[in-house]
C-alpha cells in the first residue's frame, strides 16, 4: 500500500489482514476499502488483535533494522554470569514463517496428538524431522493463512534485510509453487518461504528513498495506490481546503507529496490541524522555503498571523 503521509496505508493494512486469516468473517468488497463500513472495521481490529503475535505480525522498519533482526542472528549470551558465548536467535520473519509451515506438519501428522501452544523450538525439531515433499501433498485450502505487515517498508535497507528472501518470497519459489527453493542459512539451518505466509507492506511516496527500492521490490508486490480520499471527511469547508491544498502541491512537488485525509479528522479545529500538523509538514515538503508555503496558504484563502506588522514565524494561519 503506497501513498503520501495521511491517507490510511497503515490502518487498511488492519483489514487487509483480518480479510486473509478470517475471510469468512469479513465480505470481500472488490477489495476495495472505501466500500468498507464502521462495523466492518471494528469487526477486523477485533480479528486483529486476537491474532496479533500468533498468525498475524507487525513490524515498522528503520533505518538500523537487519537481516539479524528479521531472518536470523547470531546474540551474545552469557552463562552462569561468567562466559560469553554466542547463540542463535531467530528473527520475527523466520519465526513466523516457521509457524506458518508448522500447519502442514499438523495436518500431516493429523492422526498424531499434539500439544495446542508447542514451544518455538519444539516445532522448529519437528520440522527438520519431516521431507518438505510430505507437506507440498498438504493443499493450501487445508492450512490457516498467516500475515506480517511491515510497516515503513521503505526506510531499511531492503537487500541488507532481506538478503536470499528477495528471491524466496517470490510465489512460484515458496513451499507449494512451481519451482520451491530450500536455502540454507549462515548458520546451517535449512528455510523455505511457506505459501500460506502472506507479507503486507506500505510505503510513503514522500519519502524517496522509496526510489531506491521499488525495483526490487516490483517483481515480488502488487502495489495499491492509496490517496486522499475526501469523501470521509464531514466537514464541507475543510474538504474544499484540503483539496485546494493538495492541489498547488500537485501543482508545485507532484502527486506524491499531497497531504492525507487523516490530517483533518478529528475534533481539533481547522486551525489547530492547519497550525500543528499541516504547516509543519508543507515547510518540511518545501525545505522551509517561507515563499512557497506562504503563496498555498494564501491561493487556498487563509489568513496569516501577524507579529509586529510582519507574518509570523513559524507561519501560522487565524481562525
Amino acid at each position: 500500500l503506497y501513498g503520501p503521509p495521511g491517507t490510511g496505508k497503515t490502518f487498511n493494512t488492519i483489514l487487509r489482514a483480518a480479510r486473509i486469516v478470517e475471510p469468512k468473517e469479513i465480505e470481500d468488497k472488490d477489495n476495495n476499502e472505501e466500500n468498507y463500513t464502521e462495523e466492518d472495521y471494528k469487526k477486523a481490529q477485533k480479528i486483529f488483535n486476537q491474532y496479533l503475535g500468533d498468525r498475524i505480525e507487525f513490524i515498522t522498519f528503520h533505518q538500523n533494522y537487519s537481516y539479524e533482526d528479521f531472518i536470523q542472528g547470531l546474540r551474545p549470551d552469557i552463562e552462569n554470569g561468567k562466559n560469553l558465548t554466542f547463540v542463535k536467535k531467530d528473527g520475527l520473519f523466520k519465526r513466523i514463517a516457521t509457524r506458518a509451515l508448522f500447519e502442514y506438519y499438523k495436518v500431516l501428522k493429523k492422526e498424531e496428538e499434539l500439544p495446542d501452544n508447542l514451544e518455538y523450538e519444539k516445532i522448529k525439531e519437528l520440522l527438520e524431522k519431516v521431507d518438505y515433499e510430505d507437506l507440498r501433498n498438504i493443499e493450501n485450502k487445508n492450512v490457516p493463512k498467516y500475515v506480517i505487515i511491515i510497516d515503513e517498508i521503505n526506510r531499511a535497507n531492503i537487500s541488507r534485510v532481506f538478503g536470499e528472501l528477495i528471491t524466496l518470497i517470490e510465489d512460484d519459489k515458496r513451499s507449494h509453487g512451481d519451482i520451491p527453493l530450500k536455502t540454507t542459512l549462515p548458520s546451517g539451518d535449512k528455510f523455505i518461504v511457506p505459501s500460506n505466509l502472506y507479507i503486507i507492506g506500505t510505503m510513503n511516496t514522500a519519502d524517496k528513498s522509496i526510489a531506491l527500492v521499488d525495483i526490487a521490490l516490483r517483481r515480488r508486490f502488487e502495489f495499491v495506490a492509496m490517496y486522499p480520499y475526501y469523501d470521509i471527511l464531514l466537514d464541507n469547508n475543510e474538504c474544499e481546503k484540503l483539496k485546494k491544498i493538495n492541489e498547488n502541491i500537485i501543482d508545485k512537488k507532484g502527486y506524491d507529496f499531497q497531504i492525507g485525509h487523516s490530517y483533518f479528522m478529528g475534533n481539533e479545529s481547522l486551525k489547530d490541524k492547519m497550525n500543528k500538523k499541516v504547516i509543519p509538514l508543507l515547510l518540511e515538503y518545501f525545505m522551509n522555503t517561507e515563499t512557497e508555503v506562504r503563496d498555498i496558504l494564501k491561493k487556498c484563502g487563509f489568513e496569516l498571523v501577524k507579529q509586529n506588522d510582519q507574518e509570523k514565524w513559524p507561519l501560522e494561519v487565524k481562525e
